[in-house]
């Protein structure tokens, strides 16, 4: 993402953006701080357009620069830039980084995966589909710890469809390999 900020251009990743907006100092760049300044205005964007923009990201269409204005900042040891021009894309990209999963398309699922699923519960891929996004956005990253597994999974689907647990071991294992499949951005 190219950064513009007093007549330079820099090139920074998107993550280390999203690492100078952070508050928390385990999170952040050392040195550098993105703010936003009292006269930007509010966010505006809806949820079509920010998913749009993260789907333009995962294309690889260019998304724009942002403009920054570098703070005068002659004796602190933190550069700190405030946010000009951009103030949509990047709470987008924030927010992406923190709720990846509310982002995600099901197409991140084979059809394959949702035959298999809808074949398990006797439903419509549709249905799947629309379980598979509702469980996404519950969990929202893609970690152990936010319940990102097959068991949790498979728990969800069975509540969602209303059928009874039934430790299946090859469907446990599709779960678990699918799964790590999209992690890994497979």
């Amino acid at each position: 993402m190219v950064v513009k900020h007093a007549g330079v251009h820099e090139n920074w990743p998107i993550g280390d953006l999203v690492k100078a907006t952070q508050t928390d100092p385990k999170s952040q760049i050392p040195g550098i701080a993105v703010k936003i300044p009292r006269f930007q205005r509010s966010l505006v964007w809806g949820d079509d357009q920010r998913k749009l923009l993260i789907e333009s990201i995962h294309k690889g269409y260019p998304i724009g620069s942002l403009l920054l204005y570098k703070r005068p900042n002659p004796n602190g040891k933190v550069e700190v830039y405030q946010v000009v021009d951009g103030l949509q894309r990047t709470s987008t990209l924030v927010e992406y980084a923190e709720n990846p999963l509310e982002y995600a398309p099901v197409a991140v699922f084979s059809d394959e995966f949702v035959q298999e699923v809808a074949a398990e519960y006797n439903t419509g891929a549709e249905h799947v589909r629309r379980a598979l996004q509702d469980w996404m956005k519950t969990t929202g990253r893609l970690d152990s710890a936010s319940g990102y597994e097959s068991w949790p999974l498979k728990n969800y689907l069975d509540e969602f469809f209303q059928a009874k647990p039934d430790p299946n071991p090859g469907f446990i294992a599709t779960l678990a390999s699918t799964l790590d499949a999209v992690r890994q951005g497979r």
